[in-house]
């Protein structure tokens, strides 16, 4: 028979494992929290410390009077033209540059002897070609793997991507249109099977 004091023998049984298992989860919730804290922490840092590295990129970005002037230097020693030209070939490819190329900055450089190739990469690298190519590209990343329909929009956005940017001559450039060629090789005739299927559906 159950009597009075196994019940409070129970009740003293029953205490200490009830604040073992409060403390438990206290502090399972501590870490879980403490987790949360340090990874809004992280993330706040890496973005800190990313915006500062963008900050500081478009801060030793080349302007169009920088090139301008050293063209102009360089015409002014007599100094070797396409030694001027490669050495700006090669600043614009590594720092990058703050403005966009218009057919009167074209012909201001062509003016100080700037080659037709230095111009043509400074146009590669221009903030607006480049926004407009990672649009384009992004445009086939976030449709190839879905369903019929933005299958098709991608292999569109791919060949449009070939057609506008196969002669830019950015390394990675060549490594992107090398793979959309491929994609579009693999699905070639891919209108008419989908039609098909859609049909057959």
């Amino acid at each position: 028979m159950f009597k009075i004091k196994d019940v409070a023998r129970t009740k003293r049984e029953f205490k200490p494992k009830m604040i073992t298992n409060y403390r438990l989860q206290r502090s399972s919730s501590y870490v879980y929290y403490k987790k949360i804290i340090s990874a809004i922490f992280i993330g706040f840092f890496v973005f800190l410390i990313g915006h500062q590295q963008i900050q500081a990129q478009q801060e030793n970005s080349l302007s169009f009077n920088d090139i301008l002037s050293k063209l102009t230097s360089a015409s002014r020693i007599n100094k070797n033209a396409k030694e001027s030209n490669e050495q700006l070939i090669t600043d614009v490819r590594k720092r990058g540059i703050n403005f966009d190329l218009t057919l009167k900055n074209k012909n201001s450089l062509r003016k100080v002897g700037g080659s037709d190739f230095l111009i043509k990469v400074i146009g590669e690298n221009s903030p607006k070609y480049i926004k407009e190519k990672a649009i384009l590209y992004r445009k086939f990343t976030d449709n190839y793997d879905g369903t019929i329909a933005q299958k098709q929009i991608a292999l569109e956005a791919a060949k449009e991507f070939i057609f506008r940017y196969n002669n830019d001559q950015e390394l990675d450039n060549k490594t992107i249109i090398n793979y959309f060629r491929s994609c579009l090789k693999t699905h070639k005739g891919f209108n008419r099977r989908s039609i098909n299927r859609i049909i057959a559906i």
